[in-house]
């Protein structure tokens, strides 16, 4: 934890934000990095004497799915628009998770800070992450390419899923790539 707290100097982007009733929202591969997130949530709570809300608890393809079709949203993905920031770890599959995308676009929209976190040695690629951002469609699953456009919908219902999906694509890829990872 000690080693957490020292690399997360970045933290302080999100105490000077203290608007919201999260210091930050986490967004991750829960397979390969809850427990980095949960030293994480730990630290950067200690550090920014607010909660930090680790994403995709309740999230998962088929739920994304259900709740937009019946017009619900997914009580953990809607805890973004409560925090300060957004902290998104990358590993080799971050970004094919369709909650870590929607956060992303939803924290791009809103114009809150964002802190990519490189977990050395988790197989995250960033030209291949780059290459993934140019064309959603084609690099991602078609599981995840439905999870994605309905979690877009459900956050802007009545617009064109086509358009939505175009734009979320546009703004990662002009955003995600610049963002300067810190490595840990």
């Amino acid at each position: 934890e000690e080693s957490a707290t020292r690399s997360l100097s970045f933290s302080d982007i999100f105490k000077h934000h203290r608007t919201h009733g999260y210091a930050a929202y986490i967004a991750c591969d829960r397979g390969e990095a809850l427990a980095e997130a949960r030293v994480l949530q730990t630290a950067m709570s200690k550090r920014c004497h607010q909660a930090v809300m680790i994403g995709d608890e309740l999230a998962s393809y088929d739920r994304i799915v259900q709740a937009a079709a019946t017009g619900q949203t997914i009580s953990d993905v809607g805890a973004l628009e409560q925090a300060n920031g957004l902290v998104l770890l990358l590993t080799k599959s971050t970004l094919h998770r369709p909650e870590c995308l929607i956060a992303a676009v939803k924290a791009i929209n809103a114009g809150k800070p964002i802190v990519t976190v490189l977990l050395q040695g988790r197989g995250y690629d960033f030209a291949a992450g780059q290459a993934l951002l140019r064309d959603l469609s084609g690099g991602l699953a078609p599981e995840e390419v439905r999870a994605l456009t309905a979690g877009l919908v459900a956050a802007r219902p009545g617009e064109d899923a086509a358009s939505l999906l175009d734009a979320a694509q546009a703004r990662l890829c002009e955003t995600i790539p610049n963002v300067i990872a810190v490595h840990w």
